[in-house]
């Protein structure tokens, strides 16, 4: 049977916590936690996946990430997603914890958990990106020993992505074909 989703109040702060790999049964929960991590960030547009994408893209035949999860009292509490960049050697976590688990350890178990499965894939570096606004989550990964390096991520999704696109580019025309008859310039 797989873990329930945490309801306010149904796990109390001195209840252990334990760290383990998420298995298929725990996909309902994954996708909770995904969905209020979403909401949290004001990112819910971009939240796609069904149940079966997650089985296949965690647990299929060829996996592209996995997950651990925290546990207290027998409710998932938080979860970190390890995923292989399409750089060779990047990995970095999705990690969440519910709000009123926070201050607990939990993060730090995960991030611990994540570390130790990117290390065992070949991994020589964990990153993670998070919000500048995000003070919470920024203190505890500078405690842990993340460092911030000078980058700058940009994101182009909904409308703007549809815009920036336009009705120049059937999504089956060869992307080099559009370039060379002067659809983008660069």
């Amino acid at each position: 049977m797989a873990p329930s989703a945490v309801s306010p109040g149904s796990v109390s702060a001195s209840d252990p916590v334990t760290v383990r790999s998420a298995r298929a049964e725990d996909i309902p929960v994954i996708c909770l936690l995904k969905w209020q991590f979403a909401l949290g960030e004001g990112s819910t547009h971009v939240v796609r996946a069904c149940p079966e994408d997650w089985e296949r893209d965690m647990f299929g035949p060829e996996p592209r990430y996995s997950a651990v999860l925290a546990e207290s009292a027998g409710a998932v509490i938080g979860m970190a997603i390890i995923t292989q960049r399409f750089c060779p050697g990047w990995v970095g976590p999705l990690r969440v914890v519910l709000p009123e688990h926070r201050r607990r350890g939990v993060g730090k178990a995960l991030l611990a958990a994540a570390a130790a499965e990117a290390i065992g894939g070949g991994a020589l570096f964990v990153e993670l990106t998070v919000h500048e606004d995000n003070a919470q989550a920024l203190r505890l990964y500078e405690r842990t020993g993340f460092e911030r390096v000078p980058a700058v991520t940009l994101v182009l999704t909904g409308d703007a992505l549809t815009t920036l696109i336009g009705d120049s580019t059937p999504a089956d025309a060869p992307l080099d074909r559009w370039l060379v008859e002067g659809g983008a310039t660069g």
